[in-house]
């Protein structure tokens, strides 16, 4: 039985142009001209920062980073206008104060680290479309301020396996005091919380690798001296020994494994940082071999700090203070090559996180962020109990961005300080 073909019908599609007017919805956006206003927050009042209370509305501006919450750069200025409703705008006072906290569970006690006030542009509320409404503007201030000479740290919020919690917040409080006479009649307080992440970056450009060393005529090697460019340090090991030696069998192990690392410790988060291993053993070329084949890692780990309330005002060099550690980044050397008899080079780099998410900061006497770099050498397990280890630990300064990107970026920015926002993607503050 023969089917007869499907029919088929021509599809008509319409492509004609959407329409456009010359005057745009309420929930449009219309890009101007010059972008240098751009971020005028009285374009975007369909997607601004909308906060409310009794008889306040406030308005922290457009919605352009994506984040949760307002946040702001390095050197960013806070901007925001506040509207009272229903109340005699002669018989009321609003201020407003930035206030940076820490809390910790262990002291379950928030520390207020910064207090400033924030100056209101305009001495009385404005007339006419803007009736009732006044302006308030603060740059974040570049240091701490009360007697501590520290940066502002970034907004910052840690967990760890023990269900305790670690945050630095910031926050915008906002006061309506209604007066009559000399008599409050009123008082009204709404807390808006912002994130501050500033970006950082290192001083100098960072060094990517470490080169093989060049090799004299003689088939020699200058170590620990054999690289003396300004970029690059090369130090020894000290041996760690199981059990109690005589001197001369512990002789023949100092001086013979060295490290090389860049000098400038500073490197931007989501880059790697090089190492070189040298194992240097030309009377006993077996235990060249033997620990360039043993257990060696390269541990970025990030720490935080907190130092006991009584040690804070303190001013003799603090005590050791309280660490949380969680392990960033682990590397093996991958280049292995036999330099002549008895030398024995390992090459390779261990990672620092997602790029951007990672900086390092300290708030005199209270708490910090520090990175550090563990290297370890252990001996194949047959030879454990019997040849020594080898360790060391360097402090690392980590950074969100790359070296020589701040002008590029106020370039492109119209000037705008840009929030580092790979600290945000684990970092917000509670509401």
């Amino acid at each position: 039985m023969e089917v007869p073909p499907p029919s088929y019908q021509a599809i008509s599609i319409d492509y004609s142009a959407p329409p456009y007017s010359d005057s745009p919805r309420s929930t449009d956006i219309i890009l101007p001209d010059d972008p240098h206003t751009f971020f005028d927050p009285s374009r975007f009042t369909n997607f601004n920062w909308k906060y409310k209370s009794s008889h306040m509305s406030i308005d922290f501006g457009p919605r352009i980073w994506g984040l949760g919450h307002p946040a702001y750069g390095l050197g960013g200025t806070i901007q925001f206008s506040v509207r009272t409703n229903g109340v005699d705008p002669k018989a009321e006072d609003v201020s407003a104060v930035l206030e940076g906290t820490l809390f910790s569970s262990i002291t379950r006690k928030s520390i207020l680290f910064m207090s400033a006030a924030i100056p209101s542009t305009s001495s009385a509320p404005q007339r006419g479309n803007q009736k009732d409404v006044r302006g308030f503007t603060i740059k974040i201030p570049s240091t701490v301020g009360g007697g501590l000479t520290s940066s502002c740290p970034p907004s910052f919020t840690m967990y760890d396996l023990s269900g305790m919690v670690y945050e630095i917040t910031y926050r915008v409080k906002i006061r309506l005091t209604g007066l009559q006479g000399l008599r409050v009649w009123g008082d009204e307080t709404k807390v808006v919380h912002i994130l501050y992440l500033p970006k950082s970056r290192p001083s100098i450009p960072p060094l990517t690798s470490i080169r093989r060393p060049l090799q004299a005529r003689d088939g020699s090697i200058f170590c620990p001296e054999f690289d003396s460019s300004d970029s690059t340090r090369t130090f020894a090991l000290s041996p760690r020994f199981p059990r109690p030696r005589s001197t001369g069998a512990e002789t023949e192990f100092h001086s013979s494994i060295f490290v090389t690392l860049p000098r400038s410790l500073c490197f931007t988060s989501g880059l790697q940082i090089p190492y070189l291993f040298s194992f240097v053993f030309p009377s006993h070329p077996h235990l060249s071999t033997l620990y360039a084949k043993s257990f060696i890692q390269v541990t970025i780990v990030k720490q935080l700090l907190l130092w006991s309330p009584k040690h804070r005002r303190t001013k003799v060099v603090s005590p050791s203070p309280f660490r949380v550690e969680w392990r960033l980044a682990t590397s093996r050397p991958r280049l292995h090559s036999e330099y002549r008899e008895g030398v024995y080079m390992l090459r390779g780099s261990v990672g620092t996180g997602t790029a951007g998410s990672q900086c390092s900061w300290k708030l005199d006497n209270y708490a910090g962020v520090q990175y550090v770099l563990k290297l370890s050498i252990t001996p194949a397990l047959p030879f454990v109990d019997n040849l020594p280890s080898f360790s060391h630990e360097e402090v690392v300064e980590l950074t969100t961005d790359n070296w020589g990107s701040l002008h590029r970026e106020l370039t492109s920015m119209g000037g705008l300080p840009t929030p580092a926002l790979g600290l945000a993607k684990a970092q917000s503050p509670t509401t």
